[in-house]
This record gives structure tokens, C-alpha cells and sequence, in this order.
């Protein structure tokens, strides 16, 4: 699990040095449950530098921070390094293959303030119509629990499934029904 401050840490080390993301993982949830832990990683989307054609810098980077560098599912850069006594793995992703976030529901991710840090983080809303996807049963299991205990905002998933693309919003739309969202 990654604490609050080994995620600030991260996230500080990441932008002073001119990588600009946003959060898209489990972290959003539970972010906004104001959890003392934030997942077991850190989900990034990174706009730049980019991830394809820069590829590179990342491996510079991890070397400067004595990090190590691996790869996600999707074959894009995982670093792996240890912050505030923690062994830390941030996921790094861009639009490739299946994997898609449209632009527009990027553009809907909201500062939120970690130990006086602000970061953009996706929505829990967005995060739910993300994930939804690509989630098996179980994942839409713990997403039916964590929304069902905390409530959500319905007028905003009517407005993140506008925001992705065709094919996937029936998809969506189908497994969002299937756990009871009204949708």
C-alpha cells in the first residue's frame, strides 16, 4: 500500500521535473475517501513528456532518482523505486492499443490538495465509467460496494459515458446496469 506521503513524494519528484499527468487509478477512490493509503500503486496518464517517443527520458530519470525502470500490462514504463521507506510502483500510461481515454474526460480531472501538494486526479465518477471497461465481475463487485456506501453524482456519469467513445459507452453503459447503476 502506498502511503499519502510516499505518493506526494512521487508525484513532487515527477513534476519538478516537467512530467505532466494526471491520476487515474484506485488512488482516485481513495483519494476521495480520504484514505491514510492510496493502492497499491499510482496510475498516471502522462501527457509529456511522452511516453512512446520519449521513452528514454524515463529511463534517464529512474537512473537519477536510483529508481528501476519495468513495464505495465500495456507494454508503457512502470518505475519502481522506494519513497518515505516504501517500495512504490507508478504505472505510467498513454493512449495505445485498447487502452483509450478520450481527451475530453482528461480534461474533467480536478486538483485535489494531498498533504498541501495538489495534483489532478480523475473524478471517482470518471474513474467508475473508466474502469467499468475494462473491470471483471469482481472489480465491478468493489466498485458497486465503494459507490453504494459512499453515493455518487449521476448527472456526472451521464456526462463522462457522453465523453467516451461509441463502442465502448454501450459497453460501459451495459456493465454499469448489470451492478444496479441506472444508467
Amino acid at each position: 500500500m502506498v502511503s499519502r506521503s510516499a505518493f506526494v513524494s512521487v508525484l513532487k519528484k515527477l513534476s519538478s521535473r516537467k512530467v505532466k499527468y494526471v491520476v487515474i487509478g484506485d488512488s482516485v477512490l481513495h483519494l476521495a475517501s480520504g484514505d491514510s493509503f492510496l493502492g497499491n500503486d499510482i496510475d498516471l496518464f502522462v501527457f509529456q513528456p511522452d511516453l512512446l517517443a520519449e521513452e528514454e527520458f524515463y529511463h534517464k530519470l529512474a537512473d537519477e532518482l536510483e529508481w528501476s525502470v519495468g513495464q505495465t500490462w500495456l507494454g508503457t514504463p512502470k518505475l519502481i523505486g522506494r519513497e518515505s521507506g516504501e517500495n512504490v510502483e507508478v504505472d505510467l500510461y498513454t493512449n495505445l492499443f485498447d487502452f483509450f481515454i478520450s481527451p475530453e474526460l482528461l480534461k474533467t480531472a480536478s486538483r485535489v490538495r494531498i498533504n498541501n501538494f495538489r495534483v489532478k486526479a480523475l473524478e471517482p465518477e470518471a474513474y467508475l465509467v473508466l474502469k467499468a471497461k475494462f473491470a471483471d465481475s469482481d472489480k465491478m463487485k468493489e466498485l458497486k460496494s465503494f459507490f453504494g456506501s459512499r453515493g455518487f453524482n449521476q448527472r456526472k456519469i451521464d456526462e463522462y459515458l457522453k465523453l467516451m467513445p461509441k463502442e465502448d459507452e454501450r459497453v460501459v453503459r451495459r456493465k454499469l446496469r448489470e451492478i444496479g447503476f441506472n444508467v
